[in-house]
């Protein structure tokens, strides 16, 4: 009986050395396979997204500080900048604020208000702010100008006039002078209007301009002899360097 119980001792301890050196059952690893998904029987179009409107209603296309030497010896500039209408609607170019700088930051010459012509740009036509200034400096080298257009947009597009039988020639007291005619084709009459004459040259950029507030009426459906001289523009340009003289004439807003 002893025998027995020993070999019964005997099997149940070779029994457990067994299951204790088998391996526990692998866990799976995940799947790196990328998973298939029934197609449905419907599909949806990829979202479109809707172009961005543009904000830009205008765009500088130039803009230009031309130093000269006058006959007293002073040094003076022209402040040129150029505004597209890029947008839709008429652009009203307000009065704004410019400085010129030398190479040392020292500022030059500066004033708050500097006019643009016309006041009023439709879309796709060009405004050109310009005033000649004193420049309180000896130097030429390294001058800046620092100058942002106020621009907005306008609902009111003034009425213009057209020019008619112009003629630009050298004064004989020096600069440049202008004479011709103006027809208000409205029914209203022109009391405050301006007139400017655009000077440009062979390449179409803008080399000098002059205007007048006229103190003369423009009768509805009439017209009226207009006359307008510089003598403020560099004394080295002349009637014959103007390639192109475009005058506006255009009713002026409040």
């Amino acid at each position: 009986m002893k025998r027995i119980a020993a070999i019964f001792l005997t099997l149940s301890a070779l029994l457990l050395a067994a299951c204790a050196s088998e391996e526990p059952f692998p866990t799976a690893a995940p799947s790196t396979q990328p998973v298939s998904v029934p197609e449905s029987s419907e599909t949806t179009a990829p979202s479109e997204t809707e172009p961005e409107e543009s904000t830009e209603i205008f765009r500088v296309a130039a803009q230009r500080c031309e130093p000269y030497w006058n006959l007293s010896g002073e040094l003076w500039a022209q402040v040129i900048v150029e505004v597209a209408n890029t947008g839709t609607t008429p652009l009203r170019l307000e009065n704004a604020p410019y400085r010129i700088s030398d190479a040392e930051g020292k500022t030059v010459a500066s004033d708050k208000a500097i006019s643009a012509y016309p006041q009023v740009i439709a879309p796709g036509e060009t405004g050109y702010y310009y005033v000649e200034t004193y420049l309180d400096t000896l130097s030429q080298e390294g001058l800046t100008l620092d100058f942002t257009p106020a621009a907005a947009p306008c609902q009111t597009q003034p009425a213009r006039f057209a020019a008619e039988e112009t003629t630009l020639s050298d004064s004989r007291y020096g600069g440049l002078e202008l004479v011709g005619t103006l027809r208000n084709e409205t029914e209203a009459d022109a009391v405050r209007y301006c007139v400017a004459a655009l000077l440009f040259d062979s390449e179409d950029e803008l080399i000098g301009l002059f205007s007048d507030l006229p103190e003369q009426t423009i009768p509805a459906g009439g017209t009226q002899h207009v006359e307008l001289a510089s003598y403020m523009l560099p004394d080295t340009l002349k009637a014959a360097d103007v390639a192109r003289c475009e005058v506006l004439a255009y009713e002026l807003l409040d």
